[in-house]
C-alpha cells in the first residue's frame, strides 16, 4: 500500500510508540545505551540481561511499589534501569530494574548514607 512521506512518518512514529509500550525493557535498554554512550562508560548489558532483571512480579524490589509505566511523563512507580554501583559500568551484573522513587532516593549514595538518613528520620517522627 502506497503512502506519502507524511502519512509514512506518522505511521512509523505511531508504530515506534506502540511497541515501546509493549516493550518496556527494550524501552530501558535503549535509554541506558544512550546514557553510556552520552558519558563515556562501558555497555556490556544486552537485551536478554534487562529482561532478566525485570521483577517477574511486576514490584520494585526496594519500594514494593507495582511498576507501571508513564504516559509521557515519568512518575514515582515508573520502572528505571539502575546502576546497582554508581561507580562501575553497565555490566550484566551490575544492573536491576527499581522504581524512579527509589533510583533517586538510592542515588550515589551507599547503603551505610542511607541507613543513616533513615535513622535521623524516624528521630523526627517521620516514620
Amino acid at each position: 500500500m502506497w503512502r506519502c512521506v507524511t502519512c509514512e512518518q506518522t505511521h512509523g512514529r505511531n508504530w515506534k510508540r506502540k511497541t515501546d509500550r509493549e516493550d518496556k525493557p527494550r524501552r530501558l535498554f535503549d535509554a541506558a545505551r544512550e546514557r553510556a554512550r552520552k558519558q563515556g562508560l562501558e555497555f556490556s548489558i544486552t537485551l536478554d540481561d534487562v529482561r532478566r532483571a525485570w521483577p517477574a512480579d511486576g514490584v520494585c524490589p526496594a519500594l514494593g511499589v507495582a511498576l507501571k509505566q508513564g504516559k509521557g511523563k515519568a512518575h514515582d512507580a515508573s520502572p528505571t534501569l539502575d546502576r546497582i554501583n554508581a561507580a562501575w559500568h553497565y555490566t550484566p551484573n551490575n544492573i536491576a530494574v527499581i522504581s524512579l522513587a527509589a533510583n533517586r532516593a538510592k542515588g550515589r549514595m551507599r547503603a551505610s548514607e542511607l541507613e543513616r538518613i533513615a535513622a535521623w528520620m524516624r528521630q523526627q517522627g517521620m516514620d
